[in-house]
């Protein structure tokens, strides 16, 4: 790294001092479980979590393939449809068996989405074409739409709240100061030129 300049350190000095000072003002900022409750109550909406399905996937470049190893595993269980992805599949999630992951509608092309929300746990959807190649879609799991109860959230709330009061009491503070300290403007001291605007 370059040797920083004195003006460069000077900066540096004034910056730390200026968050160590702002960090003593909010210093006693706390959150009590009685806000966190308040806070649960009153943003419920933002805590309902919509219905989500656990997806695997088989992706092979043919429909003949797709459409035989969809006969295979007709009647399968999850392990033997995991051993079959490993085999066969060439999607990024081969190695994991074919497990995609967990999605909300919405998370997955619309294409993919209108079919596997209308499966059942353990059903294969028909094979889809799209731009890769021939999908076999599993649907390994179904989360039912839920409201995160307070105690899973509480983190979360907490989190949002403390910031939310440390922007409330520097901005409380910010005005304390403008109201009370004697603002003088020193255009000397500044370390880019200053040029007041003239008005006619």
């Amino acid at each position: 790294d370059p040797i920083q300049t004195s003006e460069e350190l000077e900066l540096l000095k004034d910056a730390l001092l200026i968050e160590k000072y702002m960090a003593r003002v909010v210093a006693d900022v706390e959150v009590n479980q009685e806000e966190l409750q308040q806070y649960y109550q009153q943003h419920k909406r933002d805590f309902l979590r919509a219905e989500r399905i656990q997806v695997s996937q088989i992706l092979v470049d043919s429909e003949e393939k797709a459409v035989e190893l969809r006969q295979q595993l007709k009647d399968a269980d999850e392990e033997k449809f995991r051993e079959v992805a490993r085999r066969h599949s060439l999607g990024v999630e081969a190695s994991r068996g074919g497990l995609m992951g967990v999605f909300e509608m919405g998370q997955l092309p619309y294409a993919f989405d209108k079919v596997v929300f209308t499966l059942e746990e353990g059903q294969l959807s028909p094979v889809i074409e799209s731009s890769y190649g021939y999908h076999i879609f599993r649907v390994d799991r179904k989360y039912p739409a839920e409201l995160v109860p307070f105690e899973k959230a509480k983190e979360e709330i907490r989190v949002k709240v403390l910031e939310e009061k440390i922007k409330n009491k520097m901005n409380e503070h910010l005005r304390w100061l403008k109201d009370n300290l004697d603002w003088t403007f020193f255009p000397e001291n500044l370390t880019f030129p200053y040029q007041r605007k003239s008005h006619d």
